[in-house]
């Protein structure tokens, strides 16, 4: 994908909808403030993607990373607003991604690099993480290690599992070694989306809608 694919793409929703006030992005990478510090997609690495928008099309922009906006499309759908989840991806030959939402928020981290599993210190590269999709029971060993990891971290209600190399028989094993830690009784709820896609779109969405409603949060004292 380059800058001239996007804004082909944009020029096209243009001129289908001429009332465009807000344009919501999700990108496979690091995100921050609009810019692409680390994307799936070379050629637009390190991009001002919100500014060089904003510029061309006079509207605002949001750019998310793509597992933020899915794990908020899920929360919104499917969770209450003090609820605390996290949406695990495995995409076929690539390495996972997560994102995670504390108490209704996206946790972004001070860098914005926050869901990055597949840089946890495992013995495993990333490209080693992509390649055990292939082999069902050690690929079901990394599952339940990284949902270890994200409960002793941020204690979620639930965790989201998705990815094509995920079977039903890896689920039942997952929740089997769960229950046998001695953790057990403060595992979360394991959950199976086919496909991110919906997810992702409602995401986007609502962070679309919220930017346009200017959301201010009210806190009590």
């Amino acid at each position: 994908m380059t800058l001239v694919e996007i804004d082909l793409a944009i020029d096209h929703l243009f001129h289908l909808y001429k009332d465009i006030k807000v344009l919501s992005l999700g990108l496979p990478g690091v995100v921050k403030d609009g810019c692409l510090f680390m994307c799936d997609f070379e050629r637009i690495k390190h991009t001002d993607m919100a500014s060089h928008i904003q510029k061309r099309y006079d509207v605002k922009v949001m750019v998310e990373n793509d597992m933020n906006a899915t794990a908020y499309g899920f929360y919104k759908t499917h969770h209450t607003e003090d609820d605390t989840i996290a949406y695990v991806y495995f995409p076929l030959n690539h390495p996972c991604g997560s994102g995670l939402i504390i108490n209704g928020k996206i946790l972004r981290g001070h860098s914005n690099f926050a869901g990055e599993l597949s840089f946890l210190p495992l013995g495993l590269s990333r490209d080693e993480q992509a390649g055990l999709q292939y082999i069902s029971s050690e690929f079901t060993d990394l599952i339940t290690k990284m949902i270890q990891v994200l409960n002793c971290i941020i204690n979620p209600k639930c965790i989201v599992l998705s990815g094509q190399k995920i079977t039903p028989p890896m689920l039942t094993t997952i929740e089997n070694n769960l229950r046998a830690l001695p953790t057990s009784i403060h595992q979360p709820q394991l959950t199976y989306e086919k496909d991110i896609h919906e997810s992702y779109v409602k995401g986007l969405i609502a962070m679309g809608m919220e930017a346009m409603k200017g959301a201010v949060d009210l806190v009590s004292r």
